[in-house]
């Protein structure tokens, strides 16, 4: 059941994780709330290697600390029974410190993601971030 909270049809999916990784890659100061940034990065890890898989997403060549924060974030999320629970559920189930861990890096992947993978060009990549920060 919970598997529809990330599989979608492609576009859905593209536009709704390029969403995500715009937001996730602001999220610097950690304005976010923990759970709302971790549930936000645990959906995104499964919707990222899909749309590489089918083309939506270009495959990245991340750098040693996006690979750290990428391997945080991947283990975090795989965490997830996504077809036996909701995300909600199993945010709820993570501790202050795997939440703390997860916002943290969620933060570092979700830039380099945003840097490498979407495909937008660099105009549009910039109006989207301008148009998510704080006025």
């Amino acid at each position: 059941m919970a598997i529809q909270e990330w599989r979608k049809a492609r576009e859905h999916m593209e536009r709704e994780a390029i969403a995500a990784l715009a937001e996730l890659s602001l999220n610097e100061d950690g304005r976010m709330p923990l759970r709302e940034a971790a549930a936000l990065a645990i959906v995104t890890a499964h919707q990222v290697p899909e749309l590489v898989e089918m083309g939506a997403f270009e495959a990245g060549d991340l750098d040693d600390e996006a690979m750290n924060a990428t391997a945080v974030v991947v283990d975090l999320a795989s965490g997830w029974d996504d077809e036996g629970e909701s995300v909600a559920d199993y945010v709820e189930g993570l501790d202050e410190h795997d939440l703390e861990r997860l916002s943290r890096h969620a933060q570092a992947w979700a830039a380099a993601v945003w840097q490498q993978m979407v495909p937008l060009s660099e105009a549009e990549k910039e109006t989207t971030l301008a148009s998510l920060k704080p006025q």
